[in-house]
């Protein structure tokens, strides 16, 4: 969807969820279009620009941060909490003697 507060928003159609905000624009949102494709959205702004966004899929999205996250997780020297590395799958830590 096209805002007023400069944005562009997707929505899972299934649960009304908002999946992501695309900031960009430093104006309103007017129109807003997936590509026939389904992997760009087009929007065009009262700023006096159009923009083309990169849509990745919402398990795309989960799988980038996963692989960010998960060597910060494994690392012994961070402040990574056991429920922190349960958010992705990872067991709690051993305790070190």
């Amino acid at each position: 969807s096209a805002s007023d507060d400069n944005t562009v928003k997707l929505w899972d159609a299934a649960s009304g969820e908002e999946v992501r905000t695309l900031n960009g624009h430093s104006d309103r949102v007017w129109s807003a279009n997936f590509s026939a494709d389904g992997q760009r959205v087009v929007s065009a702004s009262d700023d006096n620009t159009v923009k083309v966004w990169k849509v990745e899929s919402f398990e795309d999205l989960i799988d980038r941060a996963r692989s960010w996250l998960i060597p910060w997780l494994q690392n012994p020297n961070s402040e990574a909490t056991d429920a922190d590395r349960a958010l992705c799958d990872l067991p709690p830590r051993q305790p070190t003697e």
